[in-house]
C-alpha cells in the first residue's frame, strides 16, 4: 500500500498509485496525482501570508526496478526533421557619375570659355540571401527531465501554478531488475526556494515587508515542509512524498 505524505496539502498534494497490470516482464504503471494552488499559511505573532509556486519538480526513487524506455510521460523529443526557410532577394543597385569637359578658347579681345558637362550610368548587382528556420515547439506542462526527474510549469501567459497537472496519468513504466529482492517506489514533490512566492496578508509585526518578513513567512514555510519530511534544508523545500513497497 502506498504511503502519502503531504506537508501542505491544499499547496501541494501528491498521490500516487501503482497498478500491476499484465505487461510483460512484470512491468508496473506509475500513476500519480499532482494538484497545486495558492495556499494560506498561519504563522506565530499573527503573521498571515499566501504561498504560490512558480514552478514545481516531480522526482522519483526506485529501488530493485528501472524505468522502461521511451515510457516516461512528457518526454520533450526533438523531431530529427525541422522545416528551414531559405530567402533570396535581388537589388539592383544605380550609381550616377558625372564629369566635367572645359574647353578654353581665348582671342585677342575677348575670352570665351567652354563647359561641357557628360554623365553616364553604371549598375551594380547585389544578392542578399537569408535563412530562417520555423519550429513549432508546444508548451509541455509536465516535462520529463533527465535523472528521473519532471519539471513542472504552465505556460507563460499563466505564470503561477493552480490546478490539476496529474490525474492518473501514466507517470512511467517500471520492471523489476534482475535478481533485486526489496522492490520499492518513492516519488516526491519539491520546489526551488527562487520559485516561492510570498505575500503578506497579515502582520502584528512591527518589521516592514519584505524584509524581515519575508524572511520569517521562508523559514515558517521550511519548517513546515521539513517537519513533515524530515529532512534538511538544501535550497528545495520538499512539500509532499509518496512511497510504495511492490510485492511479488
Amino acid at each position: 500500500m502506498p504511503d502519502d505524505n503531504n506537508a501542505l496539502p491544499e499547496l501541494v498534494e501528491l498521490l500516487v498509485r501503482v497498478s500491476q497490470t499484465k505487461l510483460k516482464d512484470k512491468e508496473l504503471e506509475i500513476l500519480p496525482e499532482l494538484r497545486i494552488s495558492s495556499a494560506t499559511v498561519d504563522g506565530p505573532d499573527g503573521l498571515c501570508f499566501t504561498v504560490s509556486l512558480r514552478r514545481a519538480w516531480l522526482s522519483l526513487d526506485l529501488m530493485g526496478l528501472e524505468t522502461v524506455p521511451g515510457s516516461r510521460l512528457g518526454e520533450p523529443t526533438k523531431p530529427n526533421e525541422v522545416s528551414v526557410k531559405h530567402k533570396t532577394s535581388h537589388e539592383i543597385v544605380t550609381q550616377n557619375q558625372i564629369t566635367a569637359q572645359a574647353g578654353v578658347r581665348a582671342d585677342k579681345t575677348s575670352a570665351n570659355v567652354e563647359i561641357g558637362l557628360g554623365g553616364k550610368h553604371q549598375s551594380t548587382g547585389k544578392t542578399t540571401s537569408s535563412t530562417t528556420s520555423t519550429e513549432a515547439t508546444p508548451h509541455i506542462r509536465v516535462k520529463a527531465r533527465g535523472n528521473l526527474m519532471w519539471e513542472i510549469t504552465d505556460s507563460p501567459l499563466a505564470g503561477e501554478l493552480d490546478g490539476t497537472f496529474l490525474n492518473n496519468e501514466i507517470l512511467c513504466r517500471v520492471k523489476p531488475k534482475s535478481g533485486a529482492n526489496a522492490k520499492t517506489i518513492q516519488l516526491a514533490a519539491f520546489v526551488k526556494q527562487r520559485d516561492v512566492l510570498l505575500r503578506l496578508l497579515k502582520s502584528n509585526c512591527r518589521f516592514p515587508f519584505p524584509s524581515l518578513n519575508h524572511e520569517k513567512m521562508m523559514k515558517i514555510l521550511i519548517a513546515k515542509a521539513l517537519s513533515a519530511s524530515g529532512t534538511k534544508f538544501n535550497g528545495t523545500v520538499e512539500f509532499s512524498k509518496s512511497e510504495s513497497d511492490i510485492e511479488d
